[in-house]
């Protein structure tokens, strides 16, 4: 019975990190289509977004929505992709995890095309029953 219960919880664990890396694209995809509606089902309602700079800082889902309704005002089309997706499960709350997520992103701002690095230092929560950002703090390697 012991090696059942391992087995399911290992299998669990495996089908969270698969969850959380689509929770991953599908930001990508949905910063990349500017959808605003995907995007809030991807954080949890206290959520936190930030930056080291603080000026990408959002405390609340409603406020991250906010904070990329202005970041999309002077956006134009973007290309956003993921590489290393890195995600831990918490072992004593298999509802938390945490990751580092590895990314670039082509985008238009005021029709000035640019590149950047980056690196998503994340936490997970399940949300009625869904894995959702609970905090993102996105740091830029070069922009």
């Amino acid at each position: 019975m012991q090696e059942n219960n391992t087995l399911i919880e290992r299998l669990e664990r495996l089908e969270s990190k698969e969850e959380i890396r689509d929770l991953v694209s599908k930001y990508a995809e949905a910063c990349d289509q500017q959808d605003l509606e995907s995007l809030e089902k991807l954080f949890t309602k206290d959520a936190e977004f930030d930056s080291p700079s603080g000026i990408l800082k959002s405390k609340g889902r409603q406020n991250i929505i906010d904070m990329y309704l202005e970041v999309f005002k002077s956006r134009g089309p973007s290309f956003h992709w993921t590489h290393d997706v890195r995600v831990q499960v918490n072992p004593n709350k298999t509802d938390l995890a945490s990751g580092v997520v590895y990314s670039h992103a082509e985008t238009t701002r005021d029709g000035v095309v640019s590149l950047a690095a980056m690196r998503y230092d994340d936490n997970y929560a399940k949300e009625d029953g869904v894995w959702k950002f609970a905090k993102r703090v996105i740091h830029f390697f070069y922009y």
